[in-house]
Parts: C-alpha cells; structure tokens; sequence
C-alpha cells in the first residue's frame, strides 16, 4: 500500500476529467479509478474531503493507500480545494505529495459552472449571477486557492496547468507535467473528453435514491451575452492581476482583446 504521487485537486470545469484520461494513457501513470460509488463520477475519489455525502473519509488511510500501485500513481478529485480541511488533512498524511491545480479563463470557468448546475432549470444565467454571484465566481479565485494549498504545502509542491495552453497543445503541456512528476516524455494519442456528470442529481434517480447513470455532455451551449461577459471581465481584473503577479508571468490566454 501506498499514498498517490500527485493529486489534481480542481479546479472545477478547468479540465481535470481530461487531464485524468490523458495521464491514465501514459505507460509510467496510473491514476485511480472510483470502482465503488455510482454517484460519483469514474474519475473521483473525494477521499480528504469527506467525500460527502458518500463519507469516503470514514472507510479509513488503509483503504486509500491500497487504491494505488506502481511507481507514479495519482488521483484526481475536483472539488478538494472547496473546502479547508482538505488541505490540512493532505498535509498530515501526505507532505510530500505533489499537487496538481487546473486554472482557465474565470469568465470561461464560471459560465461553465452555471451550465452544470442550471442547464435543465432553465434559470437565466444572469438571474443566476445576480443571485449567486459569490457561489459561481469563488471558484476562479484563483490565487486565493493557491494560498490556501500554501498554508499547508511549499510552492515548489504545486503545478498549474493552464487549460487554454492544454488545449492549444496537449503533448507539449503534458510533457511539462511529466517532469514536474518525474516520469519520462510520451507523446499520447489525445482525444478530447468531457467531464463526466449527472444527468440530473434532482431528478433521474432509482427508486432507492440512487442516480441511474452518468453521461457525457456533448452538446454546446449558447455564449453569454457581450454585456455580462464585460461586467464579469471588470469583475476579476484585479484577482487576475494579483494572479499574475504571484506566478510572475501573464496568461495571455486569456485577454479578450489582444
């Protein structure tokens, strides 16, 4: 039994289901697969977080440490910076793991998010930002994700992989990722998957509570409109700045108009 090599610990709608798929392809990588809780998507282990409600922390460190194998084994669990304790748990057992944070363009990411939650309840997606601005938004803080990895883990433990850059150039962004883990170069056949979701968590259920099946979500979705692009641009300027700041480069990416 062991502890994984690296987790991907978010950030939601960043890219993480893909990063899992392509990672798993690497000969030298083995990333855990969920085998046991139909609620949870394939990819998910929501282990340090409680996994709630699933309470995956309760199964105990031994049941972790004997979902991994070989010589560079991950695991990915998109949602572990959401919550505080998360970090701090990770910290305790694991200190030297290396961590993996998915950033992309918070306008992109919050929209994203929206269209997870409320595509089937045709809710506005202004009404939406109107009312749950603080909920959609905080998970493109970027920097104030990183210091809170910070508080527990040294900076040199975390890679960010930018998602603009992933899909720009799969090979030569995971290349980059292979020596941040230290595994050898090994360009992939790549296909681009969609994250596994739901289809819907209210209302598609078994009998017993259970959801009946996962699907992928292929269909796109209408842009927002030019007006609420704009605010929300003015919105994070200022987190972006600081971003950029901190890691001392600017993702150009994701500037409207260059």
């Amino acid at each position: 039994m062991k502890f994984p090599d690296f987790v991907i610990i978010g950030g939601m709608k960043c890219g993480t289901t893909v990063l899992w798929h392509n990672l798993n392809k690497h000969p030298g990588i083995n990333m855990c697969k969920n085998w046991e809780d139909p609620k949870i998507a394939s990819t998910e282990i929501r282990f340090w977080n409680n996994g709630a409600p699933h309470k995956t922390w309760n199964k105990g460190i031994d049941w972790y440490k004997g979902l991994f194998i070989g010589d560079c084994c991950g695991e990915k669990s998109a949602n572990y910076i959401e919550e505080p304790m998360t970090m701090k748990r990770m910290a305790k057992h694991m200190p030297d793991v290396k961590l993996v944070l998915n950033v992309r363009n918070p306008v992109d990411r919050a929209y994203s998010e929206y269209q997870m939650h409320h595509r089937k309840l045709s809710k506005p997606f202004d009404m939406s930002l109107a009312r749950q601005r603080g909920y959609l938004c905080r998970g493109s803080y970027y920097l104030q994700i990183m210091n809170s990895v910070m508080k527990f883990f040294p900076k040199k433990s975390l890679y960010i992989v930018i998602q603009e850059r992933m899909k720009e150039d799969t090979n030569r962004e995971l290349n980059k990722l292979c020596d941040f883990l230290g595994v050898e170069h090994h360009d992939m056949v790549v296909k681009e998957t969609t994250s596994e979701v739901a289809t819907n968590r209210t209302l598609d259920l078994n009998e017993d509570g259970k959801i009946k099946n996962y699907k992928v979500w292929s269909s796109k979705y209408e842009p927002m409109s030019s007006e609420i692009r704009n605010d929300l641009l003015q919105y994070y300027k200022k987190h972006n700045e600081k971003l950029f700041g901190f890691l001392r480069y600017k993702i150009e990416e994701w500037e409207e108009n260059k």
